[in-house]
């Protein structure tokens, strides 16, 4: 009889330790890890000598990233309740030659450290993120920013350069309306004695396809150059800029094939 007793009370103790847990469980989210490593051998028949400025011969060398940044980063969400979600990303680059950091901003998750909110309404964003400039930029390009022969061998140490890793940032995005999306980012830049300093705005509407290879877009930029800084808006035309600010805008079609 006490026997019979213990295991129908350890029954339902079992049974109550096992919902707990279940519950326990389902009020989890669970962290992804995710990442790509790339290493290659690259080889050019000439190369540039920084101190002459002339062609140094021919070069072969191992390469990190020879197509896509070799990278890590851990990202969560959660349903919060209400039909909003909680989610957060960070992203660390390196390189795959001698285990520095790469393409990070220097620093360990330099590439991306966000939080953020989103629900029917859209999404909100607060950290260090990729401009919605760079977004568009990977969504136009027909080898999505790969590290050789894309676009963004073009666009580095150009503007690209100022709008990839923006840290102090709010974003918000919002829901797709008819294929469209907007989206609109603010980074407080700032330091010591000027607050201003390194302050981004970066706004972008989605890549209207008229089919699966033709796009037509539009674009709007402002630069605002002081001191030393004469950056521009566009690679072809306006490569520089003068001091003070300067709007620029256009618009055009993009065929794939």
């Amino acid at each position: 009889m006490n026997q019979e007793r213990w295991i129908a009370t350890n029954g339902l103790g079992v049974g109550v330790l096992a919902l707990a847990m279940a519950g326990a469980a389902h009020a989890q989210s669970s962290v992804t890890l995710y990442g790509a490593v790339d290493t290659g051998l690259l080889f050019t028949n000439k190369s540039l000598n920084a101190s002459t400025g002339r062609n140094a011969g021919t070069e072969f060398s191992l390469v990190d990233s020879a197509d896509s940044v070799s990278m890590f980063g851990l990202s969560s969400e959660e349903d919060v309740g209400n039909g909003v979600k909680a989610k957060f990303k960070l992203e660390s680059g390196f390189s795959m030659t001698n285990g520095a950091f790469n393409d990070s901003n220097g620093n360990f998750f330099g590439r991306q450290a966000w939080i953020g909110l989103s629900n029917g309404l859209g999404e909100f964003k607060a950290g260090l993120q990729f401009s919605p400039f760079l977004l568009s930029l990977y969504e136009l390009d027909p080898r999505g920013l790969s590290q050789f022969g894309s676009s963004i061998v073009n666009y580095v140490d150009n503007v690209l350069a100022t709008g990839i890793f923006n840290a102090n940032a709010v974003s918000y995005s919002s829901p797709v309306f008819a294929g469209l999306q907007g989206s609109v980012m603010f980074a407080f830049g700032g330091e010591a004695g000027n607050f201003s300093a390194g302050r981004q705005y970066s706004a972008s509407q989605a890549r209207y396809f008229l089919s699966k290879r033709t796009t037509v877009y539009g674009q709007v930029g402002v630069v605002n150059n002081h001191g030393a800084m004469n950056t521009g808006l566009s690679i072809d035309g306006a490569l520089n800029g003068v001091t003070g600010t300067t709007v620029g805008a256009n618009v055009g079609l993009n065929h794939h094939f």
